[in-house]
C-alpha cells in the first residue's frame, strides 16, 4: 500500500518529537535495579576460624578502601575526665618508611592487621562448601558502610596495623591487597583489651601502656607483666585525676603529658607497698570487697602526700630539675618512708581506714595530722631545693641537693637515709604521745 510524499513527513516529523521532547525521560523510566543502585555494605569471602569460645575472621581486601569501614580510635579523656580509646598517635617517620617499601615493585606485607568490629558485622556461612576441618568455614562477611550524611560511626575499629594501613593509603600505588584478621566485639572495652594483648610482646609506650591497663576491670585476663601494673596503675590514675588529690594536674601521663611527676615514679612507690608494705596490709583484708579496698588505699595515700605538700611547701608542684622532691628518687624514697612511719602507727592508721568512713573529715585530719608531725621531725635535715644533704660518713658523705640522680643506687641511698634520720630523731622524743595524736573517734 503507497502512502503519499507528504504524509510520510508528517510521520517522521511526529517521531522526531517524540523522541526530542524530553532526553532524560529515557534515564528517568530506567527501573532501579541491583545493578544501578549503590550498595550500603561490603561483602567479601571470608574464613571463620573457631578458637576455644571465640570466632576470628580472616580475609582479604583492597588496602586502599580500609579507610571506609574502620577508624583509629585515639586514646583521650572526654569532658567529664573519661577514657576513651587505645590508639597512639600516627608515627609519621614510621609511615612514611613502609610508604616508600609499598611503593616499590616487589613489596609484600604478609603479616595481617588486626580490625575489631561491632556487632553490626555479620558472617553467614556458604552452606554448600564441604568443611575439610571442624574449626573453618567458609562464608561471606558483610560489613555495612556508615551514612555518610550523619555522624554514625564506622563498624570497624583498627587494633594493630594502623601504621601500616596509614602508610597503604598514603601510597602512590592504585590497589594493594592485604589479608585482615578480625573479631567481632561483644561491647567497646574488648577492643582495648585485645589492643594490649596484641602489643604485649612488642611493648607500648610505657605512659600509654599503664593508663589503657586501668580500662580492664579484671586483672586476671591480662598477661602476668601487666596484670603486676593494674592496681598501682588504678590508684596514681585516681590520685592523677580526682579533684581531692594534692596530686591532681601533677603526674604526667599519655593524655596529660608534660607535667611535673613521672608517672612510673608514683607506680614504682605504689608497687613497693603493694609488695610488702603497708598497701599490702591493706589488700589483705578478706572482709573487704575490692571497690573498698582501692578506696581505702586511695585515701591513705592522698593524706600522705598531703602531708608532704604541707611540710615542704617550697619544694612542691614545681620541676624535678628545682626540687628533688617531684624527682624520681624523692617519690620512691619519699613512699619508703611512709612505710617506716606506718609500722610506728599501724594500728591507729587501720584503724582510721577499718572501722569508719575513710574519706571522712575526722579520718582524713587525723591522717594527715599525724602525717605532718611524723615529717616534721626529719623536714631541717631535708635539703631538696637548695645546700647539701650530710648523708654521713658510711653512705657518701656530703653532697649537694642537685647531685641526687634517678638511678636506683641513689633510690636506695636517699631511702637509707631518711629511715636513719626519722628512726634517729624519732628516737629522741621522750614520750610517744608527742608524737601520736588520739583518734577523733576513739580506738
Amino acid at each position: 500500500m503507497k502512502t503519499s510524499r507528504r504524509k510520510r513527513q508528517t510521520t517522521t516529523q511526529s517521531a522526531q518529537k517524540k523522541t526530542t521532547r524530553n532526553p532524560l525521560a529515557a534515564k528517568k523510566r530506567r527501573p532501579r535495579t541491583s545493578a544501578n543502585r549503590k550498595k550500603n555494605y561490603l561483602e567479601f569471602h571470608a574464613l571463620e576460624v573457631t578458637q576455644g569460645k571465640k570466632r576470628v575472621y580472616e580475609f582479604a581486601v583492597d588496602g586502599k578502601i580500609v579507610e571506609q569501614f574502620t577508624e583509629v580510635s585515639r586514646i583521650r579523656r572526654n569532658a567529664d575526665g573519661h577514657l576513651q580509646g587505645y590508639q597512639r598517635p600516627e608515627a609519621s617517620k614510621h609511615i612514611q618508611e613502609i610508604r616508600d617499601y609499598i611503593d616499590t615493585p616487589d613489596a609484600i606485607i604478609p603479616n595481617a592487621p588486626v580490625i575489631g568490629f561491632d556487632k553490626r558485622v555479620t558472617f553467614t556461612p556458604i552452606m554448600d562448601v564441604p568443611k575439610i576441618h571442624p574449626y573453618v568455614q567458609v562464608g561471606i562477611l558483610k560489613i555495612p558502610l556508615p551514612n555518610q550524611k550523619s555522624n554514625q560511626p564506622k563498624p570497624g575499629k583498627i587494633v594493630d596495623g594502623q601504621q601500616r594501613l596509614a602508610a597503604i593509603r598514603d601510597a602512590t600505588r592504585t590497589a594493594f591487597p592485604i589479608s585482615v584478621v578480625a573479631f567481632i566485639a561483644d561491647d567497646e572495652r574488648e577492643f582495648s583489651t585485645n589492643f594490649i594483648r596484641v602489643n604485649n610482646v612488642k611493648p607500648l609506650k610505657t605512659t600509654l601502656e599503664t593508663e589503657l591497663i586501668t580500662t580492664i576491670k579484671d586483672a586476671g585476663t591480662l598477661p602476668e607483666r601487666l596484670a603486676k601494673k593494674h592496681a598501682p596503675s588504678l590508684l596514681v590514675e585516681r590520685l592523677a585525676l580526682d579533684p581531692r588529690s594534692p596530686l591532681n594536674g601533677l603526674i604526667t601521663r599519655e593524655t596529660s603529658p608534660k607535667k611535673i611527676i613521672t608517672e612510673q615514679s608514683m607506680i614504682e612507690m605504689i608497687a613497693n607497698s603493694l609488695s610488702d608494705g603497708l598497701l599490702f596490709d591493706i589488700q589483705s583484708k578478706e572482709a573487704l570487697t575490692y571497690e573498698q579496698i582501692e578506696e581505702q588505699m586511695f585515701c591513705l595515700l592522698r593524706d600522705y602526700w598531703r602531708a608532704i605538700e604541707k611540710t615542704f611547701p617550697e619544694a612542691w608542684a614545681i620541676p624535678p630539675k628545682q626540687s628533688r622532691l617531684m624527682h624520681g628518687t624523692g617519690i620512691v624514697s619519699m613512699g619508703f618512708l611512709m612505710e617506716e612511719i606506718a609500722a610506728r602507727e599501724l594500728g591507729a592508721l587501720l584503724e582510721s581506714l577499718a572501722d569508719h568512713l575513710p574519706d571522712s573529715e575526722d579520718a582524713t585530719s587525723y591522717r594527715t595530722g599525724m602525717f605532718c608531725r611524723n615529717l616534721e621531725i626529719i623536714a631541717p635535715a631535708c635539703q631538696w631545693t637548695s645546700g647539701s644533704w650530710d648523708f654521713g660518713d658510711d653512705n657518701g658523705g656530703i653532697t649537694a641537693w642537685n647531685e641526687i640522680e634517678n638511678t636506683p643506687a641513689w633510690k636506695k641511698r636517699l631511702t637509707k637515709h631518711l629511715k636513719r634520720l626519722y628512726k634517729k630523731q624519732r628516737g629522741r622524743t621522750r614520750r610517744v604521745n608527742e608524737f601520736s595524736h588520739p583518734l577523733p573517734f576513739g580506738v
